[in-house]
């Protein structure tokens, strides 16, 4: 919130023809903070107007005559506060003077940095390249009195990964300077950081403390654990019990923690206790489930959670424990809590009726769908996800928002710029983002992220409009073509999860590439110096991904035709895209990553095929009757009698549809020819020739179905489809499933299909599937039955 009321304007000068009015007080004794926020102004008014004010102690009193005073408010608490107070400041230009005090040392940063802001500085990217300063040869007060308090309490882009995976690593210095470049930059656009040394980086000499979160919500559950030094051998009963494959179960390292246990329980709250002693700024201790499944099953933990399998749903049992904790914490620190992935994995949101209990922030992951904005009515995963939302808020607990950008593989849709607004709007109290790729494109869309984060009554589409014209001058408006065509791409494509080279290859068609370099060559003329500069990066980073898109793309082509002449091209688009990046020393501003996690890796595959080897998964090999009616009924319970079961065949006909075309060419009609498609079995189409194919796929089978009683309802049952799908039977759709939970990949699901199967005759299934995300197919058995 921002608050600003106008005072009469006096001809007052910081800065007069060049030349400084005044001095930056401080303290006599001055934090790292304020001292850092006295350095930034004294370094960025410099620049633009050639004058160098002088740092002084404070001598007190009205703020001398063009100078400008940093200071903490007298009545600043030194506690943080759940609204963020003590990231409030105000800046005072209505005297002779200018005067930043905020509530606490780090908000008279935040506060110099609004000031610069202001007067124009933007930090569009990290480093010198990406700081715009205007040329001014006078700065005046402006008589304003302006009140501002952060959008959100905690605002968060953190970089993913080790340090070396996204910036230039090739020497100790190099990698060191990109580490500081980055973390600077966030401060400076009012970010909150968390840097702690990593082995791998030569420290970088920071002037402040670079530790300004108030939440913790990592995946740490385990912690209860660790704490207590407890081993699986002494107290097995402390760890999860859980399914094994063949169907035994027994307690597990990996995974969870038996929530039911008092131990955990006890050990949960003594650890988050002496947590906040040692970290009194933290407002949220993170109890998270681990980054894996392994949920307890053991019989008081399936109690817990209302007689209900933990494996499948484990909301009730999940949030029982941390409303137990957090309760007993607040006993202690009634001014403390827990904060935990609330909408992530296992985990879908509290059951009906919980309310939270003492301090609780969940954290709602936003993985799935991230091309589409979060008010798309007509998206259902995004529908789910904003009713997990609202099951979030009525329970009186805060959320905070936790997006996702792409992978290194590709460029980064847009949605996720409109999406801050939103969560402002649902009464968020803090916005994270984990940045998994770095280059010029994805700091675009962190720049709007962050000014959003800070004020989210800015428009996005007008900070991008400034974003462009700004940082590169003349060329700004054919960059924002360019932005706008590939944004006008991600919106087509069906879904994109974290976007792998599949969302890459489909956001950046031949056509979209086509006008990219169109607008680039047009622009490379209109611009010079650092805009030029700032220009060719963009450029470079843009064209390299359409590389490395038209690669992919070449590699599919090749999977899909299975010729000499394919493969040698797949290759051969592959080695451009390295070329490339090696020409033009792409390390110093895209994440070094790039190279050996998708070109050197994604090229294997086109340099060795894989060979077509229909078969099943594993547990389908041999299988006997009862094991495939276990499959058939994954994650769900095998009915004691199925009349008229039959599965169709365990051979499909399959075939990759790289441009989505298969419905518009009738694929699911039965007279359609797939004499050329290839034979798979239920399974993995990755484990079965496909390797690393993400896109739009098709599956078709033929089989007689047997005269069925004329009195009974049909349905059809699919093992496992990894992940949507359009069910067709007999060239009719009959069932279109949508991916909306963490699990349903690997549960099955049935549905009617009296109206469509043609008893006594040859029916024809077909299914056009879509994986985006890791492994996908058909990979357990399909039969109908009649009930």
């Amino acid at each position: 919130m921002i608050v600003v009321t106008a005072g009469a304007l006096a001809e007052t000068f910081v800065i007069q023809g060049g030349k400084a009015a005044g001095k930056i007080l401080t303290p006599a004794s001055p934090s790292p903070e304020i001292k850092f926020a006295a350095d930034e102004l004294v370094a960025h008014l410099q620049k633009m107007t050639g004058a160098r004010l002088e740092v002084a102690a404070d001598p007190g009193g009205a703020v001398p005559a063009g100078s400008i005073r940093l200071v903490v408010a007298p009545n600043a608490s030194r506690i943080t506060q759940r609204d963020g107070g003590e990231q409030s400041f105000v800046i005072d230009q209505k005297g002779t003077g200018v005067s930043i005090e905020g509530q606490s040392d780090l908000a008279v940063l935040y506060g110099a940095y609004e000031y610069l802001s202001d007067l124009g500085v933007r930090w569009f990217a990290p480093g010198d390249l990406g700081t715009h300063l205007p040329a001014r040869a006078s700065i005046a007060l402006d008589g304003q009195h302006k009140e501002v308090h952060p959008g959100f309490r905690t605002r968060y882009l953190w970089i993913s990964g080790n340090a070396d995976w996204h910036h230039d690593a090739r020497t100790p210095e190099a990698l060191a300077n990109g580490v500081r470049d980055s973390v600077v930059w966030r401060v400076r656009n009012r970010l909150q950081v968390s840097y702690r040394p990593h082995a791998k980086v030569k420290t970088p000499e920071f002037p402040l403390s670079l530790i300004s979160m108030y939440d913790s919500f990592g995946h740490n559950v385990q912690i209860v654990l660790k704490s207590t030094k407890a081993s699986i051998e002494k107290e097995p009963e402390r760890y999860p019990l859980v399914t094994k494959a063949d169907g035994t179960k027994q307690r597990s390292v990996k995974g969870q923690i038996c929530f039911t246990n008092r131990k955990n329980i006890d050990a949960g709250v003594a650890w988050a206790l002496d947590y906040f002693d040692k970290n009194p700024d933290m407002l949220t201790a993170s109890f998270s489930l681990q980054d894996t499944g392994g949920v307890c099953e053991c019989d008081e933990c399936t109690k817990a959670n209302g007689g209900v399998n933990p494996a499948e749903h484990c909301d009730r049992l999940v949030w029982g424990f941390m409303n137990e904790v957090s309760r007993r914490i607040a006993e202690k620190r009634p001014d403390r809590g827990i904060a935990f992935f609330s909408s992530y994995g296992a985990t879908e949101g509290p059951p009906a009726g919980t309310k939270a209990e003492g301090h609780i922030v969940g954290v709602t992951c936003h993985v799935d769908h991230n091309n589409h904005d979060l008010d798309d009515a007509s998206d259902p995963v995004i529908q789910l996800y904003l009713q997990e939302i609202a099951a979030l808020k009525a329970t009186g607990a805060e959320a905070l928002a936790y997006d996702y950008m792409s992978y290194p593989a590709s460029l980064q849709p847009l949605a996720l710029m409109r999406n801050v607004q939103t969560y402002h709007r649902l009464g968020f109290a803090g916005y994270t983002c984990e940045v998994m790729a770095c280059s010029p494109q994805h700091v675009m869309v962190n720049w709007v992220q962050a000014q959003l984060a800070w004020n989210p009554n800015r428009d996005p589409r007008q900070l991008l409009e400034e974003y462009c014209q700004t940082y590169f001058g003349a060329a700004g408006a054919d960059v924002l073509a360019v932005v706008d065509a590939i944004e006008a791409s991600a919106r087509k494509i069906p879904k994109v999860t974290l976007s792998g080279y599949g969302g890459s290859q489909e956001m950046l068609t031949d056509e979209v590439i086509a006008v990219c370099r169109q607008r680039f060559e047009q622009a490379a003329g209109k611009v010079t110096g650092i805009h030029a500069e700032r220009l060719t990066q963009f450029r470079e980073t843009i064209e390299l991904y359409s590389r490395l898109a038209q690669a992919y793309r070449a590699l599919y082509v090749a999977l899909d035709d299975r010729t000499e002449t394919r493969q040698k091209e797949a290759v051969a688009a592959f080695d451009t895209a390295q070329a490339y990046w090696n020409e033009h020393d792409l390390a110093r501003f895209i994440s070094p990553q790039v190279v050996p996690g998708w070109i050197e890796r994604v090229k294997k595959t086109a340099v060795a095929i894989p060979v077509i080897n229909p078969a099943p998964q594993k547990a389908l090999v041999d299988a006997d009757d009862a094991t495939l009616r276990r499959e058939l009924f994954a994650m769900d319970k095998v009915p004691d009698k199925l009349d008229n079961l039959v599965f169709l065949p365990k051979e499909w006909k399959f075939r990759i549809d790289l441009h989505r075309q298969g419905e518009a060419e009738g694929w699911m009609q039965p007279g359609f020819d797939d004499a050329r498609w290839t034979s798979l079995g239920y399974g993995f189409f990755d484990d079965q020739g496909f390797q690393r194919y993400e896109g739009t796929f098709w599956y078709r089978t033929a089989f007689d179905a047997p005269a069925l009683p004329k009195a009974e309802r049909v349905f059809m049952r699919i093992g496992a489809l990894d992940d949507d799908g359009r069910i067709y039977v007999n060239g009719r759709l009959a069932h279109v499933r949508v991916h909306l939970h963490g699990s349903d990949w690997m549960r099955s699901f049935e549905f009617d299909v009296t109206d469509f199967i043609k008893p006594g005759e040859r029916n024809v299934v077909a299914i056009c599937g879509r994986n985006d995300y890791g492994k996908g197919g058909l990979w357990k058995p399909v039969a109908i039955y009649t009930r």
